[in-house]
């Protein structure tokens, strides 16, 4: 039953006949065929990965292994397997046997079938166990067994070949590799994609694509190119352990790499298929590397371009957090009042340019006037409209909405054989947490993209989100049947969702062993459905850069109007920028949930203490209102052991959740997030002259910070009161009070109806009043840190314009399951404040 049962646990389409492989009686090792690479059944057949050794035990031998491991054929008489097999090894081989090409862990071993079909049992005659080998951790976990006699190649028992020297010192970090082997509780012989994460100087690690777990010593293997084809596979590594992380398996596996010293010393017969093909040095291509270059260094000039999160890169999701891959936006078409999305990416590649394809900007072609070409970008959902001012979630973690761009506004140039256009913009992007250019090089590139597993990001036909995934390509002859042109590249993703055309095709950049960055292979140029898949074709940048900066240099490039999604931390809606002190929004005022949303109330300041505090202060904790940029205000008695030293503490700003440290941007499961918190040290406290420590009465405090704080979507000043406002009742009034509170992490907002003092003090006799004070009782029964601000809404005509600050919490009791609280009310002393306090924000 040779050649007729197939395995894989990538899902990959077939596009058309099988390319013309290596002849599997010429192979001497490492035995490649892309047609089994990309099929996708259950298990592997017979015939391939036919280096996979099964390590038989005599009776009365223990292993931490379920009494089951693996080791790979590297010659005809020589095996390696983790040494950590061998716990029990006294010296006597013999006690050892492997069994080759075993497909069946269940199947018998007969004495006639080594002779006939190749499954054949060998004893051990010796075991050469490294000596830096260490029990308990594992390390140099590595054991060379020498078999009694050659190994009889058939079909399904062949040597793997060794890693070449050309790849001995490349990177294994962000690769992706093939683990098969024999599974702990299945019986037929299987192989799972191994993506990289993490390495170390003898191992590397990473997630399977699928969850199967293999027996110890598994062969990690990758494929070796040879010009534009794959010839055959090589030797990466060993399984030493695997642990669940969840629903997925990762797996550490012993590089052999590292170690190629003491396998060539106990073994012989090593096999390498060394090959350097020269055409890829030359026929233009360091001229071509040099022109990409020039261009990304226009990307890189004021942030890391290609910016990647490792956590993020193997995800079993489609969909992207919303400052994932914050090169990639959307081509639309203006239409006068309104906009139509035309279903193509963009990808940013510098402050000046962004991509697509050639086919996309064709529709827009004008010999005269102007374009209707629009590209919205910093967007993650695409039905976000551009009008906008935010796009949030339903927990109001949120980000502003697109601002328009003009360009030049003129398009004609012909694309030749490549389906890709450059588009120049008017000016500058502005740089945002959610709009960045990628790479457009890597410090190492592969000699070629054939077989190699590929990041993809853009829009789709499958969610108006942001998506992303993994795709493999193949060789150009089966690239062939789907196009002609030498420019462009063929892959299968993982799974069948149709992206836009102008989706980036990325590669990793590693430096150090970890993941950096991404930078720009190629752009998606159409999908094809052929049998029971989809394959993406891509056009490759590489190649084509040079005849687009061409036409660039002649001044002949073609440029459309931008439509730019500056979402992000610098750049701010237009609503959200203009605003100096008080942002209101009316839909997040109405919503009353469970927590307060990051860019509302963002004058709230924590303030922090010294040691020698703790319980000195009502729920060791107290809040303040951020007034100006250097500016806060915070009850008197929050400083009760305050000798002068401001430097004791400290202010934060942007807080949202009081657990998270300072300086970690927080950020949702659906992947909104919300800039981290400042911490500014105090460089003054002038407490009010008056200020009674018994009674309460005249408890304010005005720091002064020892530098201006950064005004974000999550820290702006609240505005002071105007002067039409001074006098007014502050009775009978609805305000707003938000800040954190003592029993809970998130920050909440709560309506304060206010009351006459009298009637506070009648319900509730403990509370701290005053004639300069406001009280009432809160909708929520929230219990909120002292210093917690208390704002009403200024009018505009018929429009709330703003917050302004009415007074702080200096005092809250329960009374009849509610929470009646006082606030000292800031009018009363403007004049103290303005004394001690600069650059106030006044609101006509």
């Amino acid at each position: 039953m040779l050649g007729q049962i197939k395995a894989i646990t990538l899902i990959l389409g077939l596009i058309g006949s099988e390319v013309q492989s290596a002849k599997l009686a010429d192979t001497e090792c490492g035995y490649f065929n892309e047609k089994q690479l990309l099929e996708r059944d259950s298990f592997i057949g017979p015939t391939e990965h036919q280096w996979i050794a099964r390590i038989v035990f005599s009776k009365g031998i223990k292993i931490d292994n379920d009494d089951d491991c693996l080791g790979v054929l590297i010659s005809k008489r020589t095996v390696l397997a983790p040494a950590h097999c061998f716990v029990q090894y006294n010296g006597q081989a013999q006690a050892f046997s492997v069994h080759l090409g075993v497909y069946n862990k269940s199947a018998p071993v007969g004495s006639l079938i080594c002779e006939e079909d190749g499954f054949c049992e060998i004893k051990v005659a010796e075991v050469a166990i490294h000596p830096e080998y260490d029990s308990r951790t594992l390390k140099n976990s590595l054991a060379v067994l020498t078999l009694q006699r050659d190994v009889k190649i058939y079909p399904n028992v062949m040597p793997i070949c060794m890693p070449p020297p050309h790849l001995v010192n490349e990177t294994l970090v962000g690769q992706t590799f093939l683990v098969a082997g024999l599974r702990k509780w299945a019986d037929l012989r299987q192989m799972s994609w191994f993506s990289t994460l993490l390495t170390s100087s003898t191992t590397v690690c990473g997630y399977q694509v699928r969850p199967d777990v293999f027996v110890i010593g598994a062969p990690l293997v990758g494929m070796q190119a040879k010009g534009q084809f794959t010839q055959n596979y090589y030797l990466v590594g060993l399984m030493i352990d695997w642990r669940m992380d969840e629903d997925r398996v990762m797996s550490s596996f012993l590089a052999i790499r590292n170690y190629l010293g003491f396998i060539h010393q106990n073994s012989d017969s090593l096999i390498h298929l060394e090959h350097i093909d020269m055409e890829v040095l030359v026929s233009g291509k360091l001229v071509l590397l040099l022109i990409v270059a020039w261009l990304g260094a226009l990307a890189v000039a004021d942030i890391q371009c290609g910016r990647l999160e490792e956590r993020l890169l193997y995800t079993v999701l489609e969909k992207t957090e919303p400052s994932e891959n914050p090169w990639i936006g959307i081509l639309w078409a203006d239409k006068g009042n309104s906009y139509e999305n035309t279903a193509c990416s963009v990808v940013i590649i510098n402050e000046l340019h962004v991509l697509t394809t050639a086919t996309c900007v064709k529709r827009f072609k004008t010999r005269s006037g102007d374009t209707t070409a629009v590209a919205m970008l910093g967007v993650w959902d695409e039905t976000n409209s551009p009008e906008e001012d935010l796009a949030c979630n339903e927990k109001d973690f949120c980000v502003p909405g697109p601002v328009m761009y003009k360009v030049h506004p003129q398009s004609d140039r012909d694309t030749g054989d490549n389906d890709l256009a450059i588009l120049r913009l008017e000016r500058p992007i502005e740089w945002t947490h959610w709009i960045q250019p990628i790479c457009l090089q890597g410090s190492s590139e592969p000699e070629t993209l054939t077989n190699r597993n590929l990041h993809y990001s853009g829009f789709n036909h499958g969610d108006v989100y942001k998506g992303k995934g993994l795709a493999m390509t193949v060789s150009t002859p089966k690239c062939k049947q789907l196009t002609s042109s030498s420019n462009q590249l063929c892959g299968y993703p993982v799974k069948r969702t149709k992206f836009y055309p102008g989706s980036a095709l990325m590669d990793i950049e590693v430096q150090a062993e970890k993941p950096h960055s991404f930078y720009l292979v190629a752009l998606l140029v159409r999908n094809v459905d052929a049998g029971g898949a989809t394959t993406q074709v891509f056009q490759n940048v590489r190649n084509a850069l040079y005849f687009e900066l061409r036409f660039r240099m002649l001044g002949r490039i073609a440029v459309v109007t931008l439509l730019l999604g500056l979402i992000g931390s610098e750049v701010q809606s237009a609503k959200l920028a203009d605003t100096e002190c008080g942002y209101f929004n009316e839909d997040q005022m109405l919503k009353q949930g469970g927590f307060a949303s990051p860019t509302e109330h963002q004058w709230l300041a924590r303030i922090v203490f010294g040691k020698g505090f703790e319980g000195k202060i009502r729920d060791n904790g107290c809040l303040g209102v951020l007034i100006s940029k250097r500016t806060v205000l915070a009850p008197a008695h929050c400083f009760v052991q305050y000798n002068g030293e401001a430097q004791a503490f400290s202010v934060h700003l942007g807080v949202y959740n009081k657990t998270a440290p300072v300086g970690v941007r927080v950020c949702e499961k659906d992947g909104y997030c919300v800039r981290p918190a400042q911490e500014i040290k105090v460089a003054e406290v002038a407490i009010h002259p008056e200020y009674d420590s018994r009674t309460l009465k005249n408890s304010l405090a005005v720091l002064t910070l020892q530098r201006d704080a950064k005004i974000y979507p999550n820290v702006m000043p609240i505005c002071m009161p105007p002067p039409h406002l001074v006098n007014e009742t502050l009775v009978g009034q609805t305000f707003l009070v938000a800040g954190l509170r003592i029993r809970e992490d998130l920050r909440l907002k709560t309506w304060v109806n206010t009351l006459s003092r009298s009637f506070c003090e009648s319900k509730a006799k403990a509370l701290v009043t005053s004639s300069n004070t406001v009280c009432g009782y809160q909708t929520r029964p929230e219990a909120y840190y002292l210093g917690a601000p208390l704002v009403g809404m200024q009018k505009k005509g018929h429009a709330t314009q703003n917050y302004y600050l009415v007074g702080f919490m200096i005092d809250w009791r329960w009374e009849d399951n509610r929470i009646m609280s006082s606030f000292l009310a800031i009018r009363n002393y403007l004049d103290f404040i303005y004394q001690n306090a600069n650059s106030l924000i006044v609101r006509s």
